[in-house]
């Protein structure tokens, strides 16, 4: 109980809350065992674990000299494990029914985005050939490019939306890219972004990341110690992130089933990081998302970053019973499926490498019939608030259970004659 507590709150209390590395994460491959997630949220996964290692944490350490509270509580733990092993198996074999969704191209360029902003250009008409050879006209709904597909700012350079609306016509396709926007000239400051362009070439829509990393996208603190903030991120990585975060969430829609039976599905795009907060992926299923489009670049934290997130967008996914695209710019690429499942990853084209090689794929989104969310999408963390709550009360009660004992002691050394 403590465990989950803790981590809620060191996610709650960090620099940018990003959610990485909750202890629950760790089993996304398990699927029947992170079903629970759809009621509890990744807190649940993360106290069965915690729950498990307790336990026999405790058997061990008391070892000898076992009482039958030890040992009644250990007995506990394989009930809950049992139990949350039945609901998961149970979800599986009557999972929630899905429908083939819009046909959605995943580009990933292994591009350099942060590295050498000056190349923007040049890195733009790469990926810009590469799609045109690698997607086939027609063959997708909806191309996806990954988060600093363009390190500039979209609008400053006519030709940017000029050679992408020529894209989009010869595949007749929409397409969401990630760029870059302003939220202020003076002082000169950006938005990371990621905008929707309609088959024609019109511009649709734009979303403004939320959630931005520190030092990277943003100086924290710099109201207060501007130099010393701006001096760290420059230390760190080289750059002063300048970066501000937009004012919504936003959802976009795409038409999909066909002249015969039209329906509109509607999709958020979290960037990069985004994925791992819990709080965006339940507002935007709770809003009707259908399915999240994640963009993202994470190519300077490397592969075991690549393979955390993918972790964590599963874990989203079965939380709120919503299909997750994920476009890497390095990878890892692929579709997820409401249940938890990998449907499809992306291989590279060279190796067969699902990250740092470049390589498309083209899939059906599985889209929910039923959508609204579920238990977790409508109540969100009860489990770590009532975990919090319970750490809080323990505690209080261990403190007053070793203080009235000196207190008697010490009543009793003042009346001895």
């Amino acid at each position: 109980m403590t465990w989950v507590a803790a981590e809620w709150l060191r996610i709650r209390l960090s620099i940018g809350a990003i959610g990485a590395y909750p202890l629950g994460s760790g089993q996304f491959a398990q699927t029947a065992l992170i079903q629970i997630a759809d009621m509890s949220g990744v807190a649940g996964v993360s106290f069965v674990v915690a729950a498990v290692n307790g336990a026999i944490a405790d058997l061990i350490v008391q070892r000898g000299r076992w009482s039958w509270r030890t040992l009644g509580g250990a007995a506990v733990v394989p009930v809950l494990l049992l139990a949350v092993l039945a609901y998961g198996l149970f979800r599986e074999a009557h999972p929630v029914p899905v429908i083939a969704g819009p046909r959605v191209a995943v580009v990933q360029p292994n591009a350099i985005h942060y590295k050498d902003p000056s190349r923007a250009k040049a890195t733009f008409e790469e990926q810009l050939q590469f799609t045109r050879t690698e997607v086939a006209p027609g063959s997708a709904d909806l191309i996806a490019w990954p988060e600093n597909a363009i390190s500039d700012v979209l609008t400053d350079d006519p030709a940017y939306l000029a050679e992408l609306a020529g894209l989009v016509r010869e595949k007749r396709a929409r397409m969401i890219v990630g760029a870059h926007s302003w939220a202020s000239r003076l002082p000169p400051r950006q938005h990371t972004s990621a905008f929707y362009l309609a088959a024609d070439g019109t511009l649709l829509g734009r979303y403004d990341k939320l959630y931005l990393i520190p030092w990277s996208e943003y100086v924290p603190f710099e109201r207060w110690l501007p130099r010393l903030s701006a001096a760290l991120a420059q230390a760190l990585l080289g750059y002063v992130g300048r970066g501000l975060p937009g004012d919504d969430l936003a959802l976009f829609s795409i038409e999909d089933g066909g002249p015969a039976s039209p329906r509109t599905v509607r999709f958020a795009v979290p960037i990069c990081f985004e994925a791992s907060s819990a709080d965006f992926a339940r507002r935007a299923a709770g809003h009707g998302a259908d399915f999240l489009l994640n963009i993202t670049s994470e190519g300077v934290f490397g592969a075991p970053v690549y393979t955390h997130m993918w972790a964590l967008a599963t874990l989203r996914a079965v939380e709120n019973r919503v299909a997750i695209v994920r476009v890497g710019n390095n990878g890892i690429s692929g579709f997820i499926e409401p249940s938890g499942r990998t449907q499809s990853v992306l291989r590279g084209k060279r190796t067969g490498r699902p990250f740092l090689e470049e390589g498309t794929l083209v899939d059906r989104v599985p889209v929910a019939e039923r959508g609204g969310g579920t238990f977790y999408t409508r109540h969100g963390d009860w489990l770590a608030y009532l975990c919090v709550a319970g750490s809080l009360v323990l505690s209080g009660a261990s403190f007053w259970a070793r203080k009235r004992p000196s207190e008697s002691s010490a009543a009793g050394r003042s009346s001895a004659p």
